[in-house]
């Protein structure tokens, strides 16, 4: 246990710069929606939503899966490097190419001929993003977050204050669009200074030969998940409304935004870490476990806060305009567990180097999407975010028996370390449904329903002597100790 020791000091600190990019990125991305959501419409949101499908879905193909083959891999040389790095700009040049030539079909798609220019210019994001895609995996290979973290708040404050000018201005969608493109540049541009590397001008397949293997395949399967992620946008956006696809979007933008709260900054730090682990299968599923307990609780807390905030969050933050998204915004914040775990299972395979395991795994889970589509056309919008959140607890079956192949983890661990937490997580939502507290100030509304649920929650944890409660507790004692420490050194 004595690479657990060490690592899980790197990791912490690790954890801990990737929080702070975090905190600070999420911060910016709040206050410039906040402000561009009160400036703008959702048909806005909505109409860049739709002309960004291919970036969602291509964005993670201009890596090809090198960046976790760097990562997990313990040596690498300098020809295998340069021939990523040329790798990506190759393939980051050809998604450009090709969404440069689809912008026509997506205007006559939506039928929203201002659509054309838009994607037009988006397009442009693969080939920039693909300069700084190497650089940010090697700082990552060393659990290096603080280069990242500046690189990314010098793009965000940027790109935030030109998108808010822009809106002022009456620049529209444009705002949205040009904000975007300038975060990309400037990210780029900042982690290719910050980093000592420099490719060499050279190109050898066969040296990247086994990261391609494992590349293709972790590719793939990212592609064909993030293709059925994209049906919310061109069903919504094709059934309904720009405006209606808009309201979606800055609901599930506000729950992905809790969730990084509560769970990316472990995340970012999950794959380099478990692949140190990757010969000692005993500290592996050791390691494992306990992050299933401290992401669950997490979790858990953040989306019961979500639950019975939603309509007072909604209100406050963006106005009246945005009321339609209160009730979709509480019931993707109920099944937020379902976007967290994955993502732990997918780097257990990742680790274990079971790729055939990951690829059919993704395939088999994004498949069962599929079963949503009826419920959106005859149901209705509500009905359609009320089936893909079950079927994202469904998805998780599936990964709790492929995490028994990778590392020998009894699926009913597994179950015991997420299922603990439902129970404090159910309770405070159903002694609320009794109360109903309601007062016409959001702010107090929110303090009060925040400290009813949190105060609820960590009792029933502490009775039932929850790990991941005792993990986070001990992590902040510890945080707050060496500040003392400091202090009294001072």
């Amino acid at each position: 246990m004595k690479n657990i020791s060490e690592l899980k000091n790197k990791g912490l600190k690790s954890s801990a710069w990737n929080f702070l990019n975090l905190l600070t990125n999420q911060l910016r991305n709040f206050i410039v929606t906040l402000i561009l959501a009160r400036l703008l419409t959702p048909a806005d949101f909505g109409l860049v939503s739709m002309a960004m499908v291919l970036n969602a879905i291509l964005d993670f193909f201009v890596d090809f899966g090198f960046s976790s083959a760097i990562i997990r891999k313990e040596k690498i040389t300098e020809v295998e490097t340069s021939t990523v790095f040329w790798l990506n700009i190759g393939i980051g040049g050809i998604c450009t190419l090709l969404t440069f030539l689809c912008a026509p079909v997506f205007a006559w798609f939506y039928e929203m001929p201002q659509l054309e220019n838009v994607v037009l210019v988006t397009s442009w994001s693969f080939f920039i993003s693909s300069f700084g895609t190497l650089q940010t995996a090697l700082f990552q290979r060393t659990l290096n977050f603080r280069a990242p973290f500046k690189a990314r708040l010098i793009s965000s404050i940027a790109s935030g204050i030109l998108g808010i000018i822009l809106a002022i201005c009456g620049f529209g969608v444009w705002a949205l669009v040009f904000s975007n493109l300038l975060g990309w540049l400037l990210y780029s541009i900042s982690i290719w200074m910050m980093s000592t590397w420099r490719p060499q001008f050279v190109l050898k397949l066969r040296d990247v030969s086994e990261m391609v293997s494992f590349g293709w395949k972790i590719t793939l399967s990212t592609l064909i998940n993030r293709v059925f992620k994209q049906m919310d946008t061109l069903i919504i956006g094709k059934i309904y409304s720009a405006a209606s696809l808009g309201l979606f979007n800055r609901a599930q933008s506000l729950n992905l935004l809790v969730i990084d709260y509560s769970f990316s900054s472990i995340r970012s730090v999950m794959l380099p870490t478990l692949s140190k682990l990757q010969n000692d299968e005993e500290a592996l599923r050791y390691s494992v476990l306990k992050l299933l307990n401290v992401i669950s609780f997490l979790t858990f807390l953040f989306s019961g806060l979500v639950y019975v905030c939603a309509d007072d969050l909604i209100l406050l933050l963006y106005g009246n305009q945005w009321e339609g998204a209160i009730e979709i915004f509480r019931i993707l914040g109920l099944f937020s567990i379902s976007l967290c775990l994955p993502v732990v299972f997918d780097s257990v395979m990742t680790v274990a180097n079971r790729m055939n395991m990951y690829l059919w795994s993704s395939v088999l889970r994004s498949s069962m999407l599929i079963f949503a589509i009826p419920f959106g056309i005859y149901y209705g919008l509500t009905a359609y975010v009320w089936a893909i959140s079950i079927i994202g607890i469904i998805k998780l079956i599936p990964t709790l028996f492929t995490t028994r192949s990778c590392i020998g983890l009894p699926i009913r661990s597994q179950l015991t370390a997420i299922m603990r937490y439902a129970l404090p997580f159910l309770i405070p939502l159903v002694i609320w449904h009794f109360i109903m507290f309601q007062t016409e100030y959001h702010i107090v509304n929110i303090l009060v329903k925040s400290l009813f649920f949190t105060v609820i929650y960590i009792m029933l944890n502490f009775i039932m002597r929850n790990e991941g409660y005792a993990t986070c507790k001990g992590l902040i004692i510890q945080v707050i100790n060496k500040k003392f420490k400091r202090n009294e050194k001072i």
